[in-house]
């Protein structure tokens, strides 16, 4: 709950305060991908070792990094000595920082009920972490405008901090160490070969990968978008609260019904419904409709049963490298997406043609359409069945 505060209070303006700097679109895409191309290189090699060395130090030092990173982000800031290199830099810290700790993050968070409930298990987590991220939401807009981003940045870092002492301090850890060699560790974390259902688990990597690169060509563009709409960051962090609000409880419910039915018949008619309401909306400029489209969580089916199914399809005692591939595989589209974003909107002088962000907004759509491919794939071949028998509950 602290660190989801922390996060949607830095994030829901930091790209608007980028954008009031007068940086192009193209230039924020590429602030930020270089997490994510940081994430590519290193994040399932700390996954692996967080499965044999015990998860919670992951999680704990990652999230004591990206505290760090806010704090010097308050820094440049408050001195005014803010510029493009710098944030360079800082943007490289929140790379390496997730690294470390997502792989370990949504094992954790997908394994702390018995196995068979891995949906309600992680839907809780998000359900919990979303009361955060409602709080932050709705105060992000108006304390940007009223304290500045120096005055957020600082917030953050000292709940991230928050966040990880209570962590490290609360949390007890299951699971045993394991021997393990970190030379080993790591030729293992660039083999292509991965521990679990190889066919279901290709199927569900092909879908994070064709809705981590529809959305990220979307989502930036849309958020611009909202804000020319709306006129003000104070009005845009309302709009994002209220969004808030209904992820209170949808995560929970989404992962007791992708438990109880099927998650991958959930995950298909999620990208279907969310596909639709994006299409209308690349298009039109409807403040009703665009604050209805927030806060309905059509996000909600696709990312629970895409996580939980992640840990569902892996072996035993490799949860944390699989999601760690998966968030690569995520964090790969992710980086593509930004930077085709970026490069339409520049192609198209978007800062001095607003209207022409639509075409970013239909070729985002466009691309996540593709991902009902793979999704109806996955559907039609689900075994859960075959998948309890092949890693049965203890």
């Amino acid at each position: 709950m602290i660190t989801g505060f922390a996060g949607s209070l830095f994030w829901t303006v930091f790209n608007l305060y980028l954008w009031d700097l007068n940086y192009t679109l193209l230039e924020i895409s590429i602030l930020n991908i270089i997490p994510t191309f940081l994430s590519l290189v290193s994040s399932r090699f700390f996954g692996r070792w967080a499965d044999v060395s015990g998860r919670k130090k992951f999680i704990v030092v990652g999230t004591s990094i990206l505290s760090l990173a806010y704090f010097l982000f308050f820094l440049i800031i408050e001195t005014g000595i803010a510029n493009y290199a710098y944030f360079i830099l800082l943007f490289g810290m929140l790379g390496l920082a997730g690294s470390i700790s997502s792989g370990a993050l949504f094992a954790v968070t997908t394994t702390m009920m018995e196995r068979r409930r891995s949906g309600t298990s992680f839907g809780a987590y998000l359900s919990v972490s979303a009361v955060g991220w409602t709080l932050g939401s709705f105060l992000s807009g108006y304390l940007a405008d009223l304290y500045g981003m120096a005055f957020i940045s600082l917030i953050t870092a000292i709940m991230d901090i928050l966040g990880a002492a209570i962590f490290g301090f609360i949390f007890v850890e299951e699971t045993k160490q394991r021997s393990f060699s970190l030379r080993e560790i790591f030729r293992d974390s660039w083999r292509l070969s991965v521990a679990g259902d190889v066919r279901a688990l290709t199927l569900v990597y092909s879908i994070t990968a064709i809705f981590a690169l529809g959305s990220s060509i979307y989502n930036l563009a849309f958020s611009i978008k909202i804000y020319v709409l709306f006129g003000s960051k104070t009005a845009f962090g309302f709009i994002m609260g209220l969004a808030g609000v209904s992820n209170i409880v949808s995560p929970y419910i989404a992962g007791r019904i992708a438990d109880r039915t099927s998650k991958e018949k959930l995950l298909l008619e999620g990208i279907l419904a969310r596909d639709l309401y994006m299409a209308y909306l690349a298009v039109a400029w409807d403040k009703i409709a665009t604050i209805v489209f927030m806060i309905i969580p059509f996000w909600v089916f696709i990312h629970v049963p895409t996580v939980s199914a992640t840990t569902d399809y892996s072996a035993r005692g490799h949860e944390s490298e699989i999601q760690s591939l998966r968030s690569i595989v995520a964090n790969l589209s992710n980086m593509v997406g930004t930077l085709i974003s970026g490069i339409v909107a520049r192609m198209f002088d978007v800062r001095h043609n607003i209207a022409a962000i639509d075409i970013v907004l239909i070729i985002g759509t466009a691309v996540y359409f593709m991902a009902l491919i793979p999704a109806a794939k996955l559907y039609k071949q689900r075994k859960p069945h075959l998948r309890m028998a092949l890693y049965p509950q203890p």
